[in-house]
């Protein structure tokens, strides 16, 4: 029995995900404060999107449709000799196509590294009401107290977006 409603609401398209995308950069970004905005790809490595997928301009992403998405950002960083302050990232949204705000950030430090390769992570995550498609977009500002590389792949993900819609608005 519990079969047959499971395969019911599947088959009506309740309590299913719609839509679901990663995107990552494919080239190291060397800052110590910057809005990824170029090198973006869809992953592709064992993995196709679910849906429509998000769209991406100079780093702007903009959503399929409207609904409660949940967005991630995972950023990686590296850098050798000393240590560094602070490494971190902020996701900036926008509801109306033009004023940015900051809606979640997140920071950590790199350890003492001895002219060794220190490595740091951040991890973002919040819901956006996206209510207007052409209005409603993310991107993502990563900054450290000096420059650092924000590490990068083409079979893996080191800096990379997770969208998934989650209902409706």
């Amino acid at each position: 029995a519990n079969t047959t409603i499971a395969e019911g609401k599947l088959a009506a398209n309740v309590n299913t995900i719609t839509e679901a995308d990663q995107w990552r950069i494919t080239a190291d970004v060397n800052s110590n404060a910057t809005i990824l905005t170029s090198n973006w790809e869809r992953c592709d490595t064992h993995y196709d999107k679910v849906g429509t997928g998000m769209s991406e301009s100079s780093g702007v992403f903009s959503f399929p449709q409207t609904g409660i998405w949940l967005v991630q950002f995972n950023g990686s960083a590296r850098y050798a000799d000393y240590q560094r302050r602070y490494v971190g990232a902020n996701l900036q949204i926008t509801v109306d196509d033009s004023n940015y705000a900051d809606i979640c950030t997140a920071y950590n430090a790199f350890p003492a590294s001895s002219g060794q390769p220190a490595y740091a992570s951040v991890a973002l995550t919040t819901l956006f009401d996206v209510t207007n498609v052409s209005n409603c977009k993310v991107k993502v500002q990563v900054a450290a107290d000096g420059s650092v590389t924000w590490m990068s792949g083409t079979a893996q993900n080191f800096n990379h977006f997770t969208f998934i819609r989650l209902g409706d608005t």
